[in-house]
């Protein structure tokens, strides 16, 4: 076989030539104009991977479930989902950038990118492909740009993503792509490393906890954590593909963080929902996680789904007091919120039901019933 190059040979992928190459797809995100593939460069075959049936996850060992997703991290990365898994991981970065000190918005954001891949074996090739492709998609939709990307031989799969604010890394703004010009930007963004508040609870029992997802997505278990832990497939992966309204998550969220209205908040991503309130829970302290508005509102009754599909989005603190300033400004911006409940010392760790915990706006079905799309790449 001759040579090839994961970021400059043209792909067949299931008989289908692509149109551009990875490293032109990564060029024009980046904003700059993509330079002509190398000479003498064969083109890479290769086929897509499907995924494998759903298998069967019983709410009964959700406990265990818990206990082995909190105590590990990925090691395989989801070839069958690579997908929603990369748009997971560049959307996970975005909403970490979330918690820090400074004046920002989402559109003040360049997100770089680096991929290790083992190219070896049917599907990998592909896989690293959708997942250039992908991406690329998501972050032109978001209207966020990419500041860099490296590409680099290993024998594992992984992807990784680290934001930061747009010019940073080249400290040239000319050179940024036209969605990062005024007035879609701040005048004059500043962020720093410091963040703005805790990313575990206050523990305060007279404070609300409430989960907002930053994706209108059904939740589903491919490509989770939980699906490689337990060495069961779990069928299709959620479909992140709302980047409209991960926009109006991000800015409605971002202006509570730096009104200090959120004393608390951690990302969800990873493990889902479960894993980030293990990681968000004070030592000593337990919540009985109450999830039927969320059940209800996203049509889905399987527990164990809304507990570890990775679905990008917070958990955040507020006092009761700032309640009704929450309801007012999330209704305004039609960002659907869920209260989980409250912090307790009476238990420790994590207490999950279908029941309710409050009053949940009618909006949350128009928002999220309809939106349950469960297609995959």
């Amino acid at each position: 076989m001759g040579k090839t190059s994961l970021l400059l040979s043209d792909y067949i992928i299931d008989g289908c030539r692509m149109e551009a190459t990875p490293g032109m797809m990564l060029e024009l995100a980046c904003g700059r104009t993509p330079h002509g593939g190398e000479e003498g460069l064969e083109s890479i075959i290769d086929e897509s991977i499907d995924p494998s049936p759903e298998g069967t996850f019983s709410p009964g060992k959700i406990t265990a479930f818990a206990c082995a997703t909190s105590s590990s991290v990925r090691r395989d990365i989801p070839l069958a989902h690579i997908g929603p898994y990369t748009r997971m991981v560049a959307a996970g970065a975005l909403v970490e950038s979330l918690w820090q000190c400074g004046h920002y918005r989402l559109n003040d954001l360049q997100i770089n990118m680096r991929w290790i891949w083992n190219s070896r074996g049917t599907g990998s090739a592909a896989a690293f492909y959708n997942s250039v492709e992908s991406v690329c998609d998501y972050l032109d939709s978001l209207g966020v740009a990419m500041g860099g990307y490296s590409v680099e031989e290993g024998e594992r799969c992984s992807i990784e993503a680290s934001v930061s604010l747009s010019g940073d890394a080249s400290g040239n703004d000319d050179e940024l792509p036209f969605f990062s010009e005024l007035p879609f930007r701040t005048g004059n963004p500043r962020m720093t490393s410091e963040r703005k508040c805790p990313s575990v609870s206050l523990g305060d029992s007279g404070s609300w906890l409430i989960y907002i997802p930053f994706d209108t997505c059904a939740p589903r278990l491919g490509g989770s954590l939980l699906s490689e832990v337990e060495g069961i497939p779990g069928g299709t992966a959620p479909a992140i593909a709302d980047p409209d309204y991960f926009i109006d998550c991000y800015e409605v969220v971002r202006e509570m963080v730096e009104d200090g209205i959120i004393s608390s908040g951690i990302t969800v991503g990873d493990g889902g929902l479960m894993k980030a309130l293990h990681s968000y829970i004070p030592p000593g302290k337990g919540i009985d996680a109450q999830l039927g508005g969320i059940s209800g509102s996203c049509g889905e009754k399987d527990i164990v789904k809304i507990l570890f599909a990775e679905i990008p989005g917070v958990i955040i603190e507020i006092n009761d007091t700032d309640y009704d300033y929450l309801d007012a400004e999330l209704l305004l911006q039609d960002v659907a919120y869920y209260p989980i409940g409250h912090i307790t010392d009476r238990f420790e760790g994590v207490r999950a039901s279908m029941s309710e915990a409050g009053d949940i706006s009618g909006i949350l079905l128009s928002l999220m019933s309809g939106a349950a799309s469960e297609g995959e790449d």
